[in-house]
């Protein structure tokens, strides 16, 4: 005789609410002993997501495989949500184990027999994805507000903070004593003191690691997230990455992690650093790490410095070329499904000769440390009217919330109908969104143009102690040479067509500094090719040094 048992679920969120297996089975129990049902077994998940497929959980497994062996007749839950979350994964499951003859029961949704009872299951599925999906929704809005707000949303604390307050009142506030010392890495971070010689220093002072588990000791990495992080100006981001599933043919699921810069949310927390201190830090930062990489066993002039526009990865030097990373292995930021960029590999003689071109013509000119000097002050007098901008853009937007607030106010004293209070907050919020789309626009450039500043002038320095002759300089001092002259090189292919290769040069005019370079011998195409993009190449050079 086939057995009649029980499933029980519970997700690790339904755990928080205080929702557990034994309140689950004192219901199910309580109503099989009033319908005089005999239960032979129970089969529990605890703090298992519903969104995962019943075959994959560990007590969910079991049960499909007693009933694939015929051991099980019936099935109670408390509800059909029971057995999933997703709509397509309870429908197969209830499919499939009606083709074992298994008859599932819901002691909370009964069902009538025949083709009601079926439809009236296919709702309720329906009707626990929806459930799924509008708590989702309603969390990540709660968490949302309340990032925006300046309050504490959980996770790793930045070490220099700690929390205080809790729950609905808990914000980032500065630590009483790290805080300072944060300042200090910075300080020396932007002298030139090197990541791995600041967790010395730390670890010389006992001073506990950021996630403080013992026995832990700083790292140079542990320091470099500390300085890349830009919590420490004041604005923590909040959405900047989520967790995405992506189901095959055969219903595997795989999590990929996914930039979503769209999603960002800026809250305001205690000042640590200022912005100055923090782009010069970074700046030091970025500059170190390329002389690092430029130290491998070749020398690559490029390297570090190459973005595929296809995926955003950089391209690594490989003997005599350059090669996209995403092409070397799969990689969770590229590609619903981690496949492989597409992206070609790139001569390494050709790119560079290129690329270093403009730079030697530029090199030689009479007066190319004033045209450094010059563009500093160009760019710093941009940084000026930039913050400007910033100022009046963030009183815009306290001035628009203020009048959110009134008309809340007049529709509540019954001054103005909803229908009016509705139309007033579309026109605020539509206000809101192009102010705030233009406010990260700002910040993004303020940023860019202040490392830009830091750049040329070291750029210059390098310059001014060079000897202005036509001999090539060494290659330390070639590679100086590019990396503070070179914004970045991005390589993005083009279906049918040479890749379209564009190198921004920082001693260039701004709107300037995108100029497309390319030629058949960067590629490895045919010779006929090759002496054609030549020609292009060196025209596009000479424009770009005049």
């Amino acid at each position: 005789m086939k057995m009649k048992v029980a499933y029980l679920r519970v997700s690790s969120d339904e755990q928080r609410e205080k929702q557990t297996i034994k309140t689950q089975r004192v219901e199910v129990e309580k109503f099989c002993a009033a319908q005089k049902v005999k239960l032979d077994k129970f089969y529990q998940d605890d703090g298992v997501s519903g969104t995962i497929p019943l075959g994959k959980r560990p007590y969910g497994s079991a049960i499909m495989r007693d009933a694939a062996a015929g051991l099980i007749g019936e099935i109670y839950v408390l509800k059909f949500d029971r057995l999933g979350r997703g709509t397509r994964h309870f429908l197969n499951a209830v499919h499939r184990l009606g083709q074992l003859g298994v008859v599932v029961r819901s002691i909370m949704q009964p069902l009538p027999d025949g083709a009601s009872g079926t439809m009236m299951m296919q709702m309720w599925a329906v009707i626990a994805e929806w459930d799924r999906n509008n708590i989702l929704a309603t969390t990540r809005a709660g968490l949302q507000r309340k990032a925006a707000a300046g309050g504490w949303t959980g996770g790793l604390v930045p070490f220099g903070y700690r929390v205080e307050g809790k729950e609905r009142d808990a914000r980032l506030v500065k630590h009483e004593i790290y805080a300072d010392l944060v300042h200090r890495l910075f300080e020396r971070r932007a002298k030139g003191e090197s990541c791995q010689v600041l967790a010395d220093y730390l670890d010389a002072r006992g001073v506990p690691t950021s996630r403080q588990n013992p026995g832990s000791v700083w790292r140079s990495n542990s320091v470099r997230i500390i300085i890349t992080n830009p919590v420490y100006t004041g604005k923590r981001q909040y959405g900047r990455r989520q967790w995405i599933k992506v189901e095959d043919e055969a219903g595997d699921e795989t999590r990929h992690l996914k930039l979503t810069p769209e999603r960002v949310i800026e809250a305001k927390v205690p000042v640590i650093v200022d912005q100055d201190l923090w782009d010069r830090a970074n700046a030091m930062l970025h500059r170190d790490q390329l002389a690092v990489m430029a130290q491998a066993k070749q020398n690559y002039l490029l390297k570090g410095l190459i973005t595929c526009g296809l995926c955003g990865l950089k391209f690594t030097g490989c003997g005599a070329n350059y090669s996209c990373g995403g092409r070397n292995r799969a990689r969770q930021l590229y590609g619903k499904n981690g496949k492989r960029c597409e992206a070609p590999i790139i001569r390494r003689d050709g790119l560079e000769a290129a690329v270093w071109e403009p730079i030697a013509v530029f090199r030689t000119k009479p007066g190319a440390a004033k045209v450094l000097y010059e563009l500093e002050q160009q760019m710093g007098g941009k940084d000026r009217s930039a913050a400007d901008e910033i100022a009046e853009l963030e009183l815009l937007l306290k001035n628009e919330e203020a009048k959110k607030d009134r008309a809340v106010t007049l529709f509540t004293e019954g001054t103005i109908t909803r229908d009016k209070l509705n139309e007033q907050l579309q026109r605020i919020n539509a206000r809101i969104a192009e102010a705030e789309k233009r406010h990260v626009e700002l910040r993004k450039l303020d940023s860019e143009a202040k490392i830009d500043v830091i750049k040329l002038g070291q750029a210059r320095a390098t310059l001014e102690a060079l000897r202005e002759t036509d001999e090539d300089p060494p290659f330390e001092k070639k590679r100086s040479l590019v990396v503070d002259l070179v914004g970045g090189v991005t390589i993005t292919p083009v279906e049918g067509q040479d890749p379209d290769i564009r190198v921004q040069y920082t001693f260039l005019p701004h709107h300037e500094r995108y100029n497309r370079q390319w030629d058949g011998k960067v590629l490895g195409a045919s010779s006929a090719r090759s002496s054609r993009g030549a020609s292009r190449r060196a025209g596009a050079a000479g424009r770009a040094a005049e």
